[in-house]
């Protein structure tokens, strides 16, 4: 039974000649908020969602800011 059935020598070689490429459309999941963005929605969305993001901030600090400094010039006209 051992002669018949030999042990030890291992597999064949593996089979190469169908080369798998990369799957694509995968997620590359990050902590980095500003890459996974770009992840989800592409960059041309991305770029879309940044200015509408960074719009919004100006708008309220010109919301915050202009009552505070336009009273702090009329406050010092006003009493000189």
């Amino acid at each position: 039974m051992a002669l018949s059935q030999p042990v030890g020598y291992g597999r064949n070689e593996p089979n190469n000649s169908p080369v798998c490429k990369p799957p694509t459309g995968r997620i590359k999941w990050t902590y980095n908020p500003f890459n996974l963005v770009g992840e989800l929605f592409g960059p041309e969305a991305k770029r879309y969602l940044y200015y509408i993001f960074f719009s919004i901030v100006v708008i309220y600090c010109l919301y915050v800011w202009v009552p505070v400094i336009s009273g702090s010039i009329i406050g010092n006209l006003l009493t000189k």
